[in-house]
């Protein structure tokens, strides 16, 4: 399995000026046949490059590195915010910004530390709304707890995960095209839309329009 497209060898690798050349194949992701195999031979090729990752921020201009950091945190803090309190109106409560901004913090670092993408940025997203709107709904459905729910299902997530990564299931991104992702993100678009006329619906009774005004 390969990182990026810089770990592939040069004879499995195809650029972007020969990508639809003839008798040519783009392969950047292969199956180790191992367990954990794949985890394995990502780290044997991050471990050379993981202290150059941190070093590189102090060579060159410090201007520039600082204004990169500056505006990837404050990026990042505002949109944690933003859907923070999104959240707090979809869940009543349960979670808000707070608990978005502690868990993009945590996150965050441990993966940038431990991951081999440290520019990754981490943090609650319009698929993260929708899901733990739905699953906020289920709960209440239900009579259950939400956060005691939302725990153990995480739990079952990292087990899922282990299972993944064991099984080198992250090889089938190769088969994921361009029409899969516009798909995927043309559901996410629409579903936000949907949740944005919904909340207007809903406004449109708390402060009706009113063409003679008191």
């Amino acid at each position: 399995m390969y990182s990026n497209a810089d770990d592939a060898p040069e004879d499995e690798f195809v650029s972007d000026q020969n990508l639809f050349a003839p008798k040519k194949k783009l392969v950047l992701i292969n199956r180790s046949g191992r367990i954990f195999g794949g985890l394995v031979d990502d780290v044997k090729r991050k471990a050379r490059y993981y202290l150059s990752d941190y070093t590189d921020f102090f060579s060159g201009r410090m201007s520039q590195s600082l204004a990169t950091t500056a505006a990837i945190f404050f990026a990042n803090l505002t949109n944690v915010i933003t859907f923070g309190a999104v959240f707090e109106r979809a869940t009543h409560q349960q979670m808000a910004a707070i608990e978005n901004v502690v868990a993009g913090s945590i996150c965050g670092m441990i993966f940038a530390l431990f991951a081999g993408q440290p520019l990754t940025i981490l943090s609650a997203t319009g698929p993260t709304l929708i899901f733990e709107k739905v699953v906020y709904d289920l709960c209440t459905g239900m009579n259950w707890d939400f956060l005691p729910f939302r725990f153990w299902m995480a739990c079952w997530m990292v087990l899922f995960l282990l299972i993944l990564v064991a099984t080198d299931t992250s090889a089938l991104v190769g088969f994921i095209t361009r029409f899969t992702e516009d798909g995927f993100a043309t559901l996410i678009s629409g579903a936000v839309i949907v949740l944005a006329c919904q909340k207007i619906y809903e406004i449109s009774y708390e402060a009706p329009i009113t063409w003679r005004p008191q």
